[in-house]
């Protein structure tokens, strides 16, 4: 990291410190002590977490990559929840725009890449986040609501809704994220199941990675390594050892995705690693001790699969607490908020000028029957009416056809764009098909967006961008 040099102000703060390199640690404590600070410095997570329970600090200063492939971005998260008056400066060797993105969404107050050249700055931040820090603990003390975020604000801001029904879902995670408890997420497809799960994982201020991986995707060696990794020479193509998600997760969550479609196969492998916690890699003869929360998710009904014989009882057992994750037949109420909210995230994404919802097209899209595609298809919607707006608002034209509503007969569909200008004609025979033809061959490729690319004869870039216009995601 890096910082023998002179800074000019006592900064007179309490810091924690961490940092893996005991040379760069070193210095780094030193250069702070000189300026009035009381600085804590531990090399990794479970130090720095120990430290941050055992008393307060103003700010922490984190470098990304630490021991056990963990990050200091878990580390930011779950000293946050853990104490919302901390701020916390993130330090790294990868100055990429995707990492500061990362960052700056996790909650760090600055960014900044190591070697650090820029001390004047440095000093700035250091001193602002000092007083961010103060004044939030000084709101705390006083009773003040708003500066106590936690694992309810994490929550909140991860799933939108006050309706009953997600008010109950909120309540249940709250109450389960600190808990190591194996989950089973059930609800329709594009209900939200993954954004539950993540909320499951940042709420209970896990230290390891998020790993996400849909295990009815792909089957035999090629999800096994996926989920138990490899040794060199595994298979035909393994040239190096490869982590699995179980192993790249480490402390943190793997949410096994329609486990309903999981092999047989894979599904006795995964009682084993449920039951003794711990597993091999393939060719692998070390036993791995296994300390990820695992969640697992499916839309099917797998007391019906059970009976059915295609899954274990034994692992469905195993899968432990059920979650329903309401689709929007049970949280209509949501949909004005949900709107809102996608629309907000289309716009800042997108760098749109679009800034509101008429009326009439709210009360469209209430209207409509999303049973099929849930959040995902209103979200959808949103985002592909928000990029053929012609003006600051949403516009009823725009709106996509019911879901509940059989296809028009091509004749009147056709009959429906008469009287367009040619331009007009054209533009609006793209917005109604694009999207659909994207999606269809991303479903084909079973989501992996070069092939899509591959079979449109279409460079992955220009793929990409369609994607982005026509709102498709991956």
């Amino acid at each position: 990291m890096g910082l023998e040099v002179v800074l000019e102000t006592n900064l007179n703060a309490r810091l924690l410190l961490v940092e893996d390199d005991p040379t760069v640690r070193g210095s780094v404590a030193r250069a702070l002590r000189r300026q009035g600070c009381e600085v804590v410095d531990v090399p990794d997570a479970d130090e720095a977490m120990e430290a941050a329970r055992e008393g307060q600090f103003d700010v922490a200063l984190l470098d990304v990559g630490l021991p056990d492939g963990r990050s200091g971005l878990d580390v930011l998260r779950a000293l946050k929840l853990h104490d919302p008056a901390i701020e916390c400066i993130v330090f790294t060797g990868d100055a990429s725009a995707p990492m500061a993105v990362e960052a700056y969404a996790a909650g760090a107050v600055e960014f900044f890449e190591k070697p650090i050249t820029d001390w004047n700055r440095f000093q700035q931040v250091m001193r602002r986040a000092i007083r961010l820090s103060r004044l939030t603990r000084e709101r705390l003390e006083h009773g003040d609501p708003a500066a106590r975020d936690g694992a309810q604000g994490v929550v909140r801001k991860l799933l939108v809704g006050n309706s009953k029904a997600m008010e109950e879902l909120r309540g249940m995670i709250e109450r389960l994220a600190p808990r190591n408890t194996t989950l089973l997420l059930l609800g329709p497809s594009g209900a939200g199941k993954t954004s539950v799960a993540k909320a499951l994982h940042a709420a209970g201020g896990r230290l390891g990675r998020f790993e996400h991986v849909d295990v009815g995707r792909l089957d035999g060696a090629t999800m096994t390594s996926e989920l138990f990794g490899h040794e060199k020479g595994a298979f035909t193509g393994a040239d190096d050892r490869y982590l699995g998600a179980f192993e790249r997760a480490k402390d943190g969550t793997i949410l096994l995705d329609e486990i309903g479609d999981l092999a047989p196969d894979l599904q006795r492998k995964l009682l084993q690693v449920l039951e003794e916690r711990s597993f091999t890699r393939m060719r692998g003869d070390a036993m791995i001790p296994m300390s990820a929360r695992v969640i697992a998710a499916t839309h099917r009904d797998i007391e019906e699969l059970v009976r059915q014989g295609t899954f274990r009882a034994d692992l469905a057992n195993r899968l432990g607490i059920r979650i329903t994750v309401p689709g929007l037949a049970d949280r209509r109420d949501d949909i004005p908020q949900l709107v809102y909210t996608f629309l907000k995230d289309a716009v800042a994404r997108e760098k749109l000028d679009v800034r509101s919802v008429p009326s009439d097209v709210l009360d469209r899209l209430m209207a409509m029957d999303w049973s099929r595609d849930n959040l995902r298809g209103l979200r959808n919607a949103v985002e592909r009416m928000a990029v053929f707006a012609s003006g600051s608002a949403l516009e009823v034209r725009d709106l996509p056809p019911d879901p509940a509503k059989p296809s028009p007969d091509p004749g009147v569909a056709v009959s429906a764009y008469a009287g367009l200008p040619y331009a007009e004609f054209k533009e609006r025979v793209l917005q109604d098909h694009v999207g659909a033809y994207l999606t269809a061959l991303l479903e084909q490729s079973g989501g992996n967006v070069s092939a899509a690319a591959r079979v449109a004869g279409l460079h992955g870039p220009n793929f990409r961008r369609l994607m982005r216009r026509f709102s498709v995601r991956e």
